[in-house]
């Protein structure tokens, strides 16, 4: 019976223990799921790269105390001593900031070693390093930084500062009341933005005094002339400048203006006195300058209003438009018109108005009972306009007496192959009919019969376009070549 107790004591005493484990296993979870999640949303930050090793000089170990210094990139970074057994890094650690691929050189006791690295964040390694006799040390050089009345330079301050060659070194100017920083001058180095207060200066490999400049600024006053027909600006809204400074100013007329150009009391040279955007010398004085407006007229643009066809027969129409030349020279109007089972339009030859008015044009060797759609178009400059489209239908051939057709004189069936009257083709048919066919009477009557006939033929070609294609090509085309080739004989 005490044994029992005994073993029943000792599994409650494991399993206690286990119990304890388990829930440290548990909160180390817990902390770990927290803290990693937040980790791995925040890359870890850069850590140095530490050195450690032999410093020896022509193969012997250099004194205790001489110093070793680390530059990144031509930069120190940091510096250390050797210790008694002729090491460095090891006490104290030599921890080196940088940035990931740059080039880490050392110097010992200001001779520049054998061996370099290539940095990398959080990395510890072995570097012995070797000097030798003869070798140049790294050259620090003073930088002199001063300023004029007015003014004074706050970063890094005014007074002798040592750099290295290449170093960048952050400058500040802050000007004295009623005064204003003008600009930075050295005789070597290279300035970030030598007419900006806040800037940078990349040392030179010499001894350099850089200096901030103040002076006096005078006051600049903008106007506008006519009032309210414009606005006059100072690009640089300082309102008052240095003489010498090159000041940037801007025009923007009000609606219904326009920009003339500019003058100033007293005098200054624009860079363009008739630009909108120019620029103009400091005096070494006050000055205005006046931004002169001028009243222009709005442009009024032409205007084209199709108006409904009238004296619509079997095979012509005419069609009609109102215009208005708005306040240009000139325009130029014309009719484009379609069958409206057509994909395609065809045109009138554009005509040039001069003055606000209404224009026609009679449309010939229309096809009978056929619907047609037509738009008046208006041309100026290189816009074109357009009116509504309208539409009209010719009346059926049976309507329409032999003297009516005769009188539009038109191509039928060339009108209906091609699928307007206006081709070039057509024109050389109609000056064949008019030239040779009605000056004889078997060719009048040729004609008259023509036009007694080719109607209903029209219309069925006009209404397929394999037809249309095969008279195209096959008939009035060859005829068309015909008479083109003998014109020379038949216009003589």
């Amino acid at each position: 019976m005490g044994v029992r107790r005994t073993i029943n004591k000792l599994t409650r005493r494991s399993a206690g223990r286990l119990a304890g484990a388990l829930g440290l296993l548990l909160a180390l979870c817990l902390i770990a799921g927290g803290v990693m999640p937040a980790y791995a949303l925040d890359p870890p930050p850069e850590m140095s790269h530490q050195f450690y090793g032999t410093v020896s000089f022509d193969g012997n170990p250099v004194a205790e105390g001489t110093p070793v210094e680390a530059f990144v990139d031509d930069v120190k970074e940091a510096e250390t001593i050797v210790d008694g057994e002729g090491r460095y890094g090891y006490d104290p650690i030599f921890r080196v900031p940088g940035t990931a691929g740059a080039t880490v050189t050392f110097y010992v006791d200001g001779i520049e070693a054998d061996e370099d690295a290539i940095w990398e964040s959080g990395k510890v390694q072995e570097l012995n390093l070797t000097i030798h006799e003869g070798t140049e040390p790294p050259v620090q050089y003073e930088l002199t930084i001063s300023s004029t009345t007015g003014g004074s330079v706050t970063t890094p301050g005014e007074g002798v500062f040592t750099y290295y060659s290449g170093t960048v070194v952050h400058i500040l100017a802050e000007a004295e009341t009623d005064y204003q920083f003008v600009e930075w001058t050295a005789p070597a180095g290279t300035f970030g933005d030598a007419s900006a207060a806040e800037t940078t200066f990349t040392m030179s490999a010499q001894d350099v005094t850089v200096t901030a400049h103040f002076d006096v600024p005078y006051i600049l006053t903008m106007a506008a002339e006519p009032a309210a027909s414009g606005d006059a600006i100072d690009v640089g809204a300082k309102g008052a400048y240095v003489a010498g400074a090159t000041v940037s100013i801007k025009a923007e007329p009000a609606t219904g203006y326009g920009f003339a150009n500019w003058t100033a009391d007293p005098a200054v040279t624009f860079d363009d006195m008739t630009a909108e955007e120019t620029t103009f010398t400091m005096p070494a004085q006050a000055v205005t300058v006046t931004a002169h407006f001028e009243e222009v007229s709005p442009i009024e643009v032409p205007t084209v209003t199709t108006q409904a066809a009238t004296a619509v027969s079997s095979y012509s129409g005419t069609v009609n438009m109102i215009y208005t030349v708005g306040n240009f020279s000139s325009v130029e109007v014309r009719f484009a018109c379609k069958r409206s089972t057509d994909p395609t339009w065809f045109y009138t030859t554009w005509v040039s108005r001069t003055a606000d008015g209404t224009y026609t044009e009679v449309l010939t060797t229309l096809i009978a009972q056929t619907e047609y759609e037509f738009k008046a178009q208006l041309k100026y400059n290189d816009t074109t306009i357009e009116g509504d489209i309208y539409h009209f239908a010719t009346a059926p051939g049976s309507s329409t007496s032999l003297d009516d057709l005769l009188g539009y004189l038109g191509c039928f069936i060339a009108t209906a192959a091609y699928g307007t009257p206006t081709a070039e083709q057509i024109d050389v048919l109609r000056e064949f009919r008019d030239v040779v066919l009605l000056k004889s009477t078997t060719g009048s009557r040729f004609v008259v019969l023509y036009y007694r006939l080719s109607p209903p033929i029209a219309n069925f070609i006009a209404r397929s376009d394999l037809l249309r294609t095969l008279v195209r090509e096959l008939l009035v085309d060859p005829i068309v070549w015909i008479v083109e080739a003998t014109g020379d004989i038949w216009r003589s």
